[in-house]
């Protein structure tokens, strides 16, 4: 089963580590003791910050400004997530480690955005075949997500919970309500549909490309038992986003 995907482009990425890098010019100068008075507990070398996400028109990440986060992470709002930054490593490689908080920060947002606006994705599947996706999703993101930033792992596990919000809309849904919003869902889905096709023919035009290469293909254990097709696709997204 395909589906839209979440992309995140590298530039994002690059949005983050200069907010870790401010905080590290931020702090470079500080005794131990002082950043204990400033910010409080000092656990393993990290201190907890809140990142501020600045968003453009067409929803692309324009900015991340970082505050210090000492009364934990109510009420601050809805574009904000929280990190503990290491002090004493490259901000580039922070941030690649730390990429994930982020990427499950966006991927919520992206299924917020549509369940606000009522845009369902998955409304055309049976309850049978959610509870399949459902099914076969959940072990690969049975732990936590450290290493879930890569866009097509990422996009499986937004598919995952697309499968179990359309399931709980259904709860309360009657059969006249469902009727209506596939109704209004249509003109989505099928701009969905063309999105997926163009991007079928982008996987194939890679995958033979890598193919002359003898380039291999990688992909998480949890998800080799897929199709062959949907392999190519996760991995493709994979390569494209960070």
């Amino acid at each position: 089963m395909i589906t839209t995907g979440i992309h995140i482009p590298m530039s994002t990425r690059k949005h983050l580590t200069s907010a870790i890098a401010c905080i590290h010019r931020e702090t470079t100068n500080l005794t131990v003791g002082e950043i204990r008075n400033l910010y409080g507990d000092f656990d393993m070398g990290s201190l907890p910050y809140l990142f501020h996400v600045s968003f453009g028109k067409n929803g692309t990440v324009q900015d991340i400004e970082s505050t210090p986060c000492q009364h934990g992470i109510e009420n601050v709002g809805p574009d904000t997530f929280k990190i503990d930054v290491p002090l004493f490593n490259a901000a580039k490689a922070i941030a690649r480690r730390k990429s994930w908080v982020l990427a499950h920060f966006l991927m919520k947002r992206e299924l917020d955005r549509r369940t606000s606006m009522s845009i369902r994705e998955m409304i055309s599947f049976s309850d049978a075949e959610l509870l399949s996706t459902i099914d076969e999703l959940s072990p690969a993101f049975a732990f936590p997500y450290n290493s879930t930033f890569s866009c097509g792992e990422l996009s499986e596990l937004f598919k995952l919970r697309m499968a179990e919000s359309e399931l709980e809309i259904r709860k309360n849904e009657s059969s006249h309500s469902r009727i209506k919003s596939m109704d209004m869902n249509e003109p989505f889905l099928r701009a969905a549909q063309k999105a997926l096709e163009r991007e079928k023919a982008c996987v194939l035009e890679w995958i033979d490309a890598k193919r002359i290469r003898q380039a291999d293909l990688y992909l998480p254990y949890q998800l080799t038992h897929r199709p062959q097709e949907e392999q190519f696709r996760i991995a493709y997204r994979n390569q494209r986003g960070w």
